[in-house]
This record gives C-alpha cells, structure tokens and sequence, in this order.
C-alpha cells in the first residue's frame, strides 16, 4: 500500500520549535548580565549574577545548549562573565551603606 503523506508538516513543525526555541533565547538572554539582590541582612545583602530576565535557573539549563554555542560565536557579549562583580563567585555579599 503505497504512503501518500508529506514529510512537509513535520518538517515545517521541527523548523517552527527551532525558531522559537532560538527566538525565546535571543529575548530572555542578557549576555552581560545583571545582579539580583536577595536575602538582605543586617551585613548586608547577597548578590545572585543572572543572564537570562526572569525565570534564571531553568533557562539556564534550558537554553544551556544554544548558550554555548552563542559563548563561542558572540564572545565579546560575554567577556568579563560578571566578574566584575567579584572573583567568579556566585554569591556575593554586598556592604550596606545605609546610615
């Protein structure tokens, strides 16, 4: 019996979830990152380096493999890799100034 469906709709679908896939990212990434402040104490606060808008920790595994390819094709966007905002760590406490 002979099979008369296309591959078109499946091919058109895969390429459709590619797109989104890679135009989702392009919107939450924030390659040079920015500080979330959080758990302020009397010392002061601690500060979490995010690079994705919102939602930091799945899209950090969620998008992990189009960010390492976007590392190694745009790593001018990625230099410094929040370290200036200390020496690599993830957390970081930052002095409270306040009077």
């Amino acid at each position: 019996m002979p099979n008369n469906r296309s591959a078109a709709p499946i091919i058109a679908g895969i390429l459709l979830l590619a797109i989104l896939y890679v135009g989702s990212y392009l919107a939450l990434v924030v390659p040079e990152g920015h500080m979330v402040i959080g758990n302020v104490t009397s010392r002061g606060a601690i500060a979490t380096p995010e690079h994705y808008r919102f939602g930091s920790q799945f899209f950090s595994i969620f998008f992990l493999p189009i960010e390492q390819l976007d590392r190694r094709m745009r790593p001018g966007a990625w230099v410094g890799d929040l370290s200036h905002y200390g020496s690599g760590a993830t957390y970081q406490e930052i002095p409270d100034l306040s009077p």
